[in-house]
């Protein structure tokens, strides 16, 4: 016991120097962010992108594949040429089409997770695009 306490009393006395040594030193403050001026810099505002609609990204996604090119006769998007035949059968019919595959098209698209609404709104986009 008799080691022990000039051992805690070296101990603290060490404990107060390091606080005073501490609380002597001066307080560290930045600097400022720019060393031209003494102003913060602010990072630029990103400008907004317009995202793309749903039925644009299902489009882009699974049915620009075929519909780009004109792969295995699919009206190409856009060209109103190739969309007059189909466009007289009807909305309706172009999304059960979609939907249950036709000709050479796969049932929607070949991407058989998509639901009814994904499809629905991937024809919508298409369709926008003949006006």
């Amino acid at each position: 016991m008799k080691i022990l306490r000039p051992t805690l009393l070296v101990a603290f006395a060490a404990a107060i120097v390091g606080l005073a040594a501490i609380a002597a030193s001066p307080m560290v403050r930045p600097g400022p962010v720019s060393e031209a001026t003494d102003t913060m810099v602010t990072p630029p505002t990103p400008r907004p992108t317009q995202q793309p609609s749903k039925g644009e990204e299902i489009y882009l996604l699974t049915c620009r594949m075929c519909h780009e090119t004109g792969t295995q006769g699919a009206p190409r998007l856009g060209n109103q040429e190739e969309w007059k035949e189909r466009l007289p059968k009807g909305r309706k019919t172009l999304l059960k089409h979609s939907l249950e595959g036709f000709g050479a098209m796969p049932a929607k698209g070949g991407h058989v997770t998509l639901t009814k609404k994904e499809v629905s709104l991937a024809l919508n986009f298409m369709l926008a695009k003949l006006r």
